[in-house]
């Protein structure tokens, strides 16, 4: 009877554990794939069983004499153990750091610290940018951000210029100038006057900016925020001239002293932090005594119409529509089923080129949807739009145009790359186009088409082209959870033959896992030229690359009479192939050109001048990546090379080194934000290559833009 009685107190000791370590911690650690019950339902039905468990134990304790068959009793005594183990285990997983090594712990610590220092500087963002609309009123600070600085301030502000470190670069008539810095002092918030030197020169801005780069908080303790800063801005000076200003910053927040760090409200109230320590750390203008380019576009173009719509962002339009349709209470409908607004794989572009063999340059622009325009120069400085009188007026989906004498007749025939409609191949018949695609892709067609680049890489005297596809997110977004499980699926059916759609399919499957880094797109082409206008598919070349390139380059990097190809890829290593008599062997690891990143551009000069050719190439810079990957011990070290920027690499004659940074120890020409092409040039006519790089990204509608800037 006893042994009884002992062995129900043990049931129930059994039972209550059971009930405390079957909770919705261990449920969701070992059934769902994120490791969280969500359901609300589910939830409930946990507590109400947990709640059950623990009455039936403690009932069990204090005496119950439960009509429970002996076997059964035994089985309990004997599964229970084994239940509070795993539900244990569970439960501490997700709720301690017990279980998790040592890594994964620093790592958590890491994250969460992360985490709420980007919080910080996402909220914090719009109040250090008001201080760039009180530049512009020419007194920092001024009316509406005062409260912005604590009282009182530690300060490194500017003094006179130092000219000791004035320069010029005559030949583009720029000068530049270097601005002293104070002694560190304390200063009454009522008594600041930030940047005096500079703003006592200035009549107006254009435009300035507060912003910034990277920061952490001090220590353990998240009451103090230090952040590397930084301000720009355009004016015109009270003596005509204008300038650029640059200058960096290291700023420190402080967390007002009755705020509670750990508790989110006030850690994200903008209004409780304040600038305690505000110190420039350089600053220089950059002027000239003239505006070397200005946009002039309207006084060029001289029918209003064609301005019209050279001037015109029809994609913006069908964003402003889209954000707009709910507040109007009004359906939208995309404008295609492949519609997005940050649609890589339609990024229209500008062509120069002399259309009528007067010597002129002439240019053509390309449209995502709409028409393509053709403007004619005149001699004068003014343009006629003649697309249409031409027949090069395409309409929608053009990405790129290649003009280039394919036939050697002697005037330029034009391929127009097209994303969502067939590429075409456009031959020049006595001023007149007319579209020969039939000569070109045979009974084939070509979609998604992003760049296009001539060049007779068999020596045979006829210009071949080589095409660049991308579809990164229509791929992805294809690549669903069902299609994952098909054995024989298909990508991009309706734009790719079927054995082009099945090898896509299986490439993008095997990827998925590390599709940030290694992408996969529908496959690059090279088409040979035959002679009399018609081209065929070189699929023997070894150039068929399943890829999403934005550019492919060439150049004779090894200098053996032939030339290579560089292919810048996003979402991947780029690649570079070595001309082999017509076929093409993959260099790109034993030649350390790789550079994973998010390829862009490429172009090749001889930048050092030492008789060969060296590789610039245009990626992502990215302060958030940067930010990031440096904040998070263990981190694939690739990930920090995708977010360092562009690279300059330097051939040796067997290698490239890689001699760009921007920590100052190589070249300065990382740090080139989103760029998405750039351009050796000598501008300043002084012998060696400069480089001009675009760089930026989607701005929205000035209605639905933010602050927001990471």
């Amino acid at each position: 009877m006893e042994s009884k009685r002992r062995s129900s107190r043990l049931l129930g000791i059994f039972i209550v554990l059971a009930g405390l370590a079957i909770n919705s911690y261990s449920i969701g650690f070992f059934l769902a794939d994120d490791h969280s019950i969500g359901n609300a339902h589910i939830k409930s039905a946990l507590m109400v069983l947990q709640g059950g468990a623990v009455l039936l134990g403690f009932a069990l304790l204090i005496g119950w004499k439960a009509p429970i068959w002996r076997p059964l009793r035994a089985l309990l005594l004997g599964f229970l153990p084994m239940v509070i183990g795993l539900g244990g285990y569970g439960t501490g997983r997700m709720k301690t750091d017990l279980f998790t090594p040592e890594i994964e712990r620093i790592q958590n610590r890491q994250m969460e610290r992360l985490l709420a220092s980007e919080s910080v500087h996402l909220k914090l963002t719009p109040r250090f940018k008001k201080l760039g609309t009180a530049a512009e009123n020419l007194r920092i600070p001024s009316a509406g951000v005062e409260g912005v600085f604590s009282d009182p301030v530690r300060v490194i502000d500017l003094v006179k210029k130092d000219d000791s470190h004035k320069h010029e670069l005559a030949s583009v008539g720029v000068q530049i100038e270097h601005y002293g810095l104070g002694r560190q002092s304390i200063v009454l918030r009522d008594e600041l006057d930030l940047m005096r030197p500079i703003l006592d020169r200035v009549d107006r801005f254009e435009h300035s900016k507060f912003g910034f780069v990277q920061g952490d908080f001090e220590g353990k303790n998240w009451r103090r925020w230090r952040v590397e800063g930084y301000f720009k801005g355009v004016a015109w000076l009270k003596s005509g001239e204008r300038v650029q200003m640059k200058g960096g910053l290291q700023v420190l927040w402080e967390l007002d002293e009755d705020a509670d760090p750990m508790t989110k409200e006030h850690l994200n109230d903008p209004k409780r932090w304040h600038i305690s320590e505000f110190l420039f750390l350089d600053f220089h203008t950059e002027r000239t005594e003239r505006t070397l380019f200005t946009e002039e576009l309207a006084q060029r173009v001289t029918d209003p119409e064609a301005l019209f719509e050279a001037q015109r962002n029809i994609t913006r339009e069908h964003i402003f529509d889209w954000l707009t349709a709910a507040a109007r209470n009004d359906e939208w409908f995309p404008p295609d089923n492949y519609w997005d607004y940050r649609a890589a794989w339609a990024l229209p572009a500008v062509s120069v080129v002399d259309i009528d063999g007067d010597g002129l340059d002439d240019f053509y622009k390309m449209a995502q949807y709409g028409k393509n325009q053709l403007f004619r120069n005149n001699g004068n400085g003014t343009f006629d739009e003649i697309a249409g009188q031409v027949g090069l007026d395409v309409k929608n989906h053009t990405n790129c145009a290649l003009f280039a004498d394919f036939d050697n007749d002697g005037d330029v025939d034009c391929f127009l790359g097209r994303s969502l409609e067939p590429s075409m191949y456009m031959v020049n018949d006595g001023g007149k186009f007319r579209d020969a695609s039939d000569q070109f892709f045979g009974e084939g067609q070509c979609y998604f088409v992003s760049t296009a680049s001539a060049v007779d890489y068999d020596g045979n005297g006829l210009l071949d082209i080589y095409i660049g596809t991308y579809a990164a997110q229509i791929t992805v977004r294809q690549m669903n959870k069902h299609l994952r499980g098909q054995p024989k699926g298909k990508l991009l059916t309706g734009f790719l033959p079927e054995d082009q759609a099945g090898e896509l399919y299986h490439l993008a499957k095997d990827s998925m896992e590390n599709h940030i880094r290694d992408r996969v797109g529908p496959p690059n082409a090279l088409m040979r030229n035959v002679g009399g206008g018609r081209f065929e598919r070189a699929e023997d070349a070894g150039l068929e690359l399943y890829r999403n390139t934005f550019q492919a380059t060439w150049a004779d990097y090894d200098s053996d009479g032939d030339p290579d190809v560089y292919i810048a890829n996003d979402f991947a290593y780029n690649n570079l192939f070595r001309n082999d008599d017509g076929t093409f062997t993959d260099v790109s690891v034993e030649t350390a050109s790789q550079d994973v990143g998010f390829g862009m551009g490429c172009s090749w000069g001889d930048v050092d001048r030492d008789g060969d050719q060296d590789l610039y190439v245009s990626n992502m810079y990215s302060k958030a990546g940067n930010r990031i990957v440096d904040s998070i011990s263990g981190m694939d070290p690739r990930f920090k090379d995708m977010a360092a920027g562009n690279s300059l690499l330097a051939w040796n004659g067997q290698t490239f080194d890689r001699i760009s940074s921007k920590d100052g120890t190589g070249k300065r020409v990382e740090v080139g934000g989103w760029s998405w092409g750039s351009q050796y040039v000598d501008c300043d006519n002084d012998g060696w290559l400069d480089i001009y790089t675009l760089n930026g990204y989607y701005s929205a509608p000035e209605l639905y833009r933010d602050d927001v800037d990471l």
